[in-house]
């Protein structure tokens, strides 16, 4: 059993962009930052959108999954995206690679992750983690003890075709609340485990 801390915030950073001056539409004054670019900072040529959304609050988030490299250790080794920009300009991303969970090289799933925290569980997180293609549902416990039971979704034809990766599975989240990861467990399509890593840093 791998520990999940080492492919969870494999590279993230947090900056402030301020929304562009002078009257606009309703919806860019509702949304100044409407046409920030969250693709910005996806690693390599190949890439192929998995979510994208919008929370209550404002923020705008988006997965994304990539190939960085031409040989076949960059196919097998995709690598994830989430982008994050709230509505007042904080803008943050976090970028995990590795091989597919579960693997020989262990079960902790690749995980990018970014995460907004006020106080006692208020802010936010947005996630995204890759997954073999027998992954069919992942169980996802915070260091509260709240457990997220979430289906898997596969990559499309369109999507595999744009980011030139192997097939794969994947979940990506966007909570309004902030988590800590403690433990990923994976089941097949029979309710089987195939899987399950914990992490040490909550």
């Amino acid at each position: 059993m791998r520990s999940l801390a080492a492919a969870l915030l494999i590279i993230g950073s947090v900056l402030c962009v301020s929304p562009a001056s002078g009257v606009g539409s309703r919806r860019s004054q509702d949304a100044p930052l409407a046409g920030f670019p969250l693709s910005k900072d996806v690693p390599g040529n190949s890439y192929a959108l998995l979510h994208e959304g919008r929370l209550r609050n404002g923020s705008r988030w988006a997965a994304y999954v990539s190939r960085v490299g031409r040989g076949p250790r960059a196919r097998e080794n995709p690598c994830l995206t989430i982008a994050r920009i709230t509505r007042s300009g904080r803008y943050a991303v976090s970028h995990g690679c590795g091989p597919l969970a579960p693997s020989d090289a262990g079960d902790a799933p690749v995980t990018a992750m970014v995460t907004y925290s006020l106080s006692r569980g208020i802010g936010e997180s947005n996630l995204v983690m890759s997954l073999q293609p027998s992954v069919a549902l992942v169980k996802v416990s915070d260091a509260n003890g709240k457990v997220y039971s979430w289906r898997t979704h596969l990559l499309s034809t369109r999507q595999h075709s744009k980011a030139k990766v192997l097939p794969l599975r994947y979940v990506a989240k966007s909570l309004e609340e902030s988590i800590c990861i403690s433990s990923v467990k994976g089941f097949d399509s029979n309710g089987a485990v195939l899987f399950e890593s914990l992490a040490s840093d909550c």
